[in-house]
């Protein structure tokens, strides 16, 4: 009996503490569910949120590029792109994979790498996986209901229209570093493209615009479900560049075959009309990134397409350089009709100094030194005028210094200024590296818009400010700080290069009395020789130039600067180039204006 109460008294003592522990428990569950319901609610639900609801940021669609008529250079078409969403990075592998089996080819992520990719995306941000999805792309992917961790995005996809014929001008867009990104304030999204070059890079504010952004429900398998909130990016802006494409078509075309740079200006407000730059490249090709053959292509081509010769390469100018000495000839009060005999040599020292022409010139003043393109004239009164003389005439002009033409990275080219000689030679300048210089040789430096330019303000006697912008700045009514007699004698000059018979361009000419050329040929020498260019190596022949203005009977004025690198004399490279490229656009030009003359005469009165 004893033995039974005590067996009772376990089995109730056991009984108890087993209530207890359930009741313990049962306590920290409720308490534990009661701390989740009350203190951490708006903590889980948030969390419970952000597995749903994603938040999509949309980059803005940049501003289009018109020509100074309205015709569009550059504009956005739509877009499909596939991406991988942030959630499932640790799956990248094998959803690529599947993914390039269920498309039938090779994404653009397998190419370069899904490690890869991943550390260029960041921390927190979608990797794109392939571009450009055609409409069977996209069916492929929508019909496989179990492929997850992925969604098509549509977007907009900058295309440049004139391709490579204006690729040095517009630039392009791609993807930024994280610097520049920063630099921008964009989100470092692959999807963001910022202008690397042309007026995309040095316009970038302008055309790129501010991002929006859309609210939407996700599945677990990242699935869209539907769109929440929705805040539209707003629109870049759209620019005029001061570009004509029929005149950047024409230059093209003449510059094909050829290496170098032509520049073609408004002569009256700076407006630059055409500019390109042999070899080029396809602006279309880096939007959103560059295929790393055609990268290697371009960066292994020794004409280098990547850089705008315009304004970012420097050459000799070469006889050209002569308008500059002519003018500093005279600020030195040196008499324009005094005349010396040019008998195909001019010796200085213990050296010898080649004219132009083996036999000389014979009696020549400053008209017929510039229009006969007599060296012995220049070194003689050059050396006379003296190098400070010829280099403060030349920085009145825009040498040695930016045009601060809307573009990235242009050169300002080179002068022997007192400091650089100071720094560069240790003083030691001699009459010889004077000579050199009167006649655009030597240390002398210049990019062919600043020729251009040169030349506009030659003809006007005004300070012209070079842009790629339409109407963007009022004309500049400032004079060039030089005699306007000193200009008008060489305006002469160089009035007579073309249209003397003793002239050295007069053979190219413009027949019709509408237009008058004026102008200067210049080679430049690459290495010092004797021989003939034809007979050269390409790499070390001449480059040709040619810089000039050409007027008009309805008062337009047109400057233009062309350089054929290795070419050869300028009056048989450049020169033609020129006037081929001014014949067919004038005559275009003329064409167009009796066809509008036409309509308004087909207009009555009611």
């Amino acid at each position: 009996m004893r033995s039974q109460r005590e067996k009772n008294k376990i089995f109730t003592r056991r009984a108890f503490l087993l209530g207890m522990g359930k009741l313990a428990l049962f306590s920290a569950l409720a308490s534990r569910f009661g701390y989740l319901q009350i203190i951490s609610n708006s903590k889980y639900r948030a969390m419970a949120e952000n597995n749903s609801i994603k938040i999509v940021i949309i980059p803005p669609l940049r501003g289009l590029l018109l020509d100074r008529n309205g015709v569009i250079i550059a504009d956005n078409q739509f877009n499909y792109s596939l991406v991988l969403l942030s959630p499932f990075k640790q799956e990248a592998e094998k959803i690529v994979q599947d993914l390039n089996k269920i498309l039938g080819y090779e994404t653009g992520i397998s190419r370069i790498g899904v490690k890869k990719a991943l550390r260029a995306a960041g921390k927190n941000n979608q990797i794109m996986i392939q571009d450009n999805l055609s409409w069977l792309d996209i069916a492929k992917i929508e019909v496989r209901t179990d492929l997850y961790g992925v969604e098509i995005i549509k977007s907009h996809k900058r295309r440049y229209i004139l391709s490579e014929m204006i690729s040095h001008v517009t630039g392009y867009i791609s993807k930024p570093s994280i610097e520049e990104a920063e630099r921008s304030s964009i989100p470092h999204y692959q999807e963001f493209l910022i202008g690397k070059n042309g007026v995309e890079r040095s316009l970038n504010n302008l055309l790129l615009g501010s991002p929006g952004a859309r609210k939407i429900e996700v599945n677990a398998g990242g699935k869209f479900m539907r769109e929440l909130i929705y805040n539209p990016p707003s629109r870049g802006i759209t620019t005029k560049l001061s570009i004509d494409t029929n005149l950047q078509k024409i230059v093209a075309k003449n510059l094909a075959s050829l290496h170098g740079s032509v520049v073609i200006m408004n002569a009256n407000n700076g407006e630059i009309l055409a500019m390109h730059s042999t070899p080029a490249y396809d602006p279309n090709k880096f939007v959103g990134g560059v295929q790393l053959n055609y990268w290697n292509q371009l960066k292994l081509n020794e004409g280098k397409p990547l850089i705008n010769k315009s304004i970012s390469n420097y050459y000799p100018p070469g006889s050209i350089f002569k308008i500059v000495t002519a003018l500093a000839i005279l600020d030195a009060g040196i008499d324009p009709t005094r005349k010396i005999l040019c008998t195909g040599e001019h010796q200085v020292g213990n050296r010898m100094f080649r004219c132009n022409r083996k036999e000389g010139h014979g009696w020549v003043d400053l008209h017929n030194a510039i229009a006969k393109s007599c060296n012995v004239y220049f070194y003689t009164f050059g050396l006379a005028a003296g190098i400070d003389t010829i280099v403060e005439t030349a920085t009145k002009l825009g040498f040695n210094q930016k045009t601060n033409v809307e573009l990235p990275f242009e050169n300002p080219g080179l002068l022997p200024t007192n400091n650089w000689i100071e720094r560069k030679l240790k003083n030691r300048w001699g009459a010889g590296d004077t000579i050199n210089a009167t006649i655009g040789q030597g240390y002398i430096l210049i990019t062919p818009l600043q020729l251009a330019a040169a030349l506009a303000k030659i003809a006007t006697g005004l300070k012209v400010i070079p842009t790629i912008l339409s109407s963007s700045k009022s004309f500049s009514t400032e004079l060039l700080g030089l005699p306007e007699e000193h200009l008008r004698l060489v305006r002469a000059g160089l009035h007579d290069v073309f249209n003397n018979p003793g002239g050295t361009g007069y053979r190219r000419r413009f027949t019709d009395k509408k237009y008058a050329l004026a102008g200067k040929t210049g080679t430049a020498q690459v290495v010092a020789q004797a021989k003939r260019n034809q007979v050269l190596q390409y790499k070390i022949r001449d480059h040709g130039l040619f810089a000039g203005y050409i007027s008009t009977s309805d008062k337009k004025l047109y400057a233009i600067s062309v350089v054929a690198e290795h070419s050869g004399w300028g009056s048989a490279s450049a020169l033609p180039i020129a006037t081929n490229i001014m014949r067919e656009y004038l005559a275009m030009a003329a064409t167009q204006v009796e066809e509008e003359d036409i309509d308004d005469d087909l207009i009555q009165d009611d």
